[in-house]
């Protein structure tokens, strides 16, 4: 299946969080589309009645992924559809904390006018929870949950077992 293009083939399914593959068919694929900039497949998908503030496992919503990546036009589809600007994914961060990450100055004035704060303040500009990988011993890791955005490990970090997710980074789960 291609990734980098969103086709629907078949009708989104009920609302669930999921720990397997990738599902770029089913409600999951808003949050694959606004995380790609892919303004025709979030339309798609929001057409289909698949709720805007929708939640991966880490409680980040298109919004989150889309002001992360530095979507506007996404962003402002999504606001138009009624996506909560506020919504706090397991960090505690908002769409507004993600935009600040990315330094994406626009994003933040658009959030912002809508109502949109940051409740991690100035610290948004590092990110949470960030690990240097030559701190993980990746020789014992074991994968213990796989979803819509990365794949997540149980590794020991200074001599303690962590769940991680595996990036060119890694971010401790908590």
């Amino acid at each position: 299946m291609d990734m980098e293009v969103c086709n629907p083939s078949s009708p989104p399914s009920k609302q669930r969080i999921l720990s397997q593959k990738i599902d770029s068919e089913g409600p999951y694929r808003l949050l694959y589309c606004s995380s790609k900039g892919d303004k025709s497949g979030v339309i798609q998908e929001l057409d289909k009645g698949v709720e805007p503030n929708l939640g991966d496992y880490d409680k980040r919503t298109a919004l989150h992924l889309a002001s992360c990546e530095g979507h506007t036009e996404v962003i402002s589809l999504l606001l138009g559809k009624g996506a909560d600007v506020n919504s706090t994914d397991r960090w505690g961060r908002t769409p507004l904390s993600d935009a600040r990450s990315g330094k994406h100055e626009q994003i933040c004035e658009i959030l912002e006018a809508h109502g949109g704060i940051d409740p991690t303040g100035l610290d948004s500009q590092t990110p949470f929870y960030e690990i240097d990988s030559s701190e993980v011993d990746m020789e014992e890791s074991k994968l213990i949950g796989e979803g819509a955005y990365g794949e997540v490990y149980l590794v020991k970090w200074r001599g303690t077992e962590v769940a991680a997710k595996n990036h060119s980074f890694f971010h401790l789960i908590n």
